[in-house]
């Protein structure tokens, strides 16, 4: 009767040794893995901004150069720049002969008696700025120094507090130009495009 209860108390043993080990895997494998959710954690909010670099100078010689290029600043376009509509509606207007060349041949051309007329250039209104002053005299002094050239202008208040000098002219683009050397002519060597509107 005494060897049977040794058996009976040896064979139980292994199992609940077996179920101890399977606890203490388990136990020791979720320590690891909540240390390591840390580690990661820590790292993510404690190295964001830190540089071992600026701390240990041997580091800075090894690490690559990685400088941070300021963004450009977004330009302000000009308005003789905004002339993208008109080029628009050039080429459209304007047929395309390289494509008729290749699809078809093209027709005789017929003598015209009539002289050919030159098509006339487009006329527009165009508004100038000859100059910006703080003082509203000064700005009234110069619009008078243009008017008496013979060009109209007139003076536009900002809300900034400047006064501005702009200049009213109707004609074809190359006769801008000439209002542009008489404007150079008391100074004013870049007149600012306001606005140019097809007469």
């Amino acid at each position: 009767m005494a060897t049977k209860n040794t058996k009976k108390k040896n064979s139980s043993k292994p199992t609940s040794q077996y179920k101890q080990n399977i606890g203490r895997l388990v136990g020791k494998s979720l320590f690891v893995l909540v240390a390591m959710a840390w580690a990661f954690i820590l790292g993510v909010l404690v190295g964001k901004g830190y540089r071992p670099e600026n701390a240990i100078p041997e580091i800075a010689r090894i690490m690559p150069d990685t400088q941070e290029v300021p963004p450009e600043k977004p330009r302000v376009l000009k308005a003789e720049e905004l002339g993208y509509y008109d080029r628009l509606k050039k080429t459209k207007s304007q047929p395309d002969h390289t494509q008729a060349r290749t699809t078809q041949p093209a027709p005789p051309v017929k003598a015209d008696p009539s002289p050919a007329k030159a098509q006339p250039e487009q006329r527009f209104a165009y508004i100038f700025q000859a100059a910006a002053f703080r003082s509203q005299t000064d700005a009234f002094r110069f619009q008078q120094q243009i008017i008496g050239m013979g060009i109209p202008a007139f003076v536009e208040d900002a809300p900034s507090g400047w006064h501005r000098v702009n200049v009213r002219f109707k004609g074809t683009a190359s006769e801008s130009e000439h209002l542009k050397t008489q404007l150079k002519s008391i100074g004013v060597t870049k007149p600012l495009l306001k606005s140019r509107k097809p007469v």
